[in-house]
């Protein structure tokens, strides 16, 4: 099958179809769309982008996934959408790194925020994230990392399809 985005969400569908032992009809009548277009969609000569919020919705409850997982998987969000571009985290970073220099921390170490954002990224980040612990405060938003959202995703899509996952 050629690659078509919302590959994922159809490889699910089909193979759950599979477990029920339901036709595309039937599966579709579930859905509320019809045999046809569900078929459309399978086919990929229908865009998964097209689709309704209620027809996504649906998937979730008939595959027994949470929404954005459907979402993940239709396409219609990526990992990166859950995360702060590099270069927002850049800049919050060398704000953070500004309000350490004029804290007590940054007085007592008689350091300013030059020299800390002339840092490379990953100590300054470190820095960051130090100053935090220590201090008990939060300067930067709450992280969450590529691989805790994955390990979300990874823990309901079926063993069969993690395998196939780079064909």
């Amino acid at each position: 099958m050629d690659e078509f985005v919302g590959r994922g969400l159809i490889e699910l569908l089909r193979t759950k179809m599979g477990q029920d032992d339901l036709s595309l009809a039937q599966v579709g009548h579930r859905l509320k769309v019809g045999g046809s277009y569900l078929s459309q969609l399978s086919r990929g000569t229908k865009p998964l982008a097209s689709v309704s919020e209620q027809f996504l919705r649906g998937c979730a409850e008939y595959l027994g996934i949470p929404v954005v997982l459907v979402y993940l998987l239709a396409g219609r969000l990526r990992a990166k959408d859950f995360f702060i571009s590099p270069m927002t985290m850049e800049m919050r970073i060398d704000s953070s790194l500004e309000q350490i220099a004029k804290s007590k921390i940054g007085a007592e170490t008689a350091v300013d925020a030059g020299m800390l954002i002339g840092l490379p990224y990953a100590a300054k980040f470190l820095v960051v994230l130090l100053y935090e612990r220590a201090e008990g405060v939060r300067l930067l938003p709450q992280r969450v990392s590529t691989g805790e959202v994955e390990a979300v995703g990874q823990a309901y899509v079926p063993f069969e399809l993690r395998m196939n996952k780079s064909e």
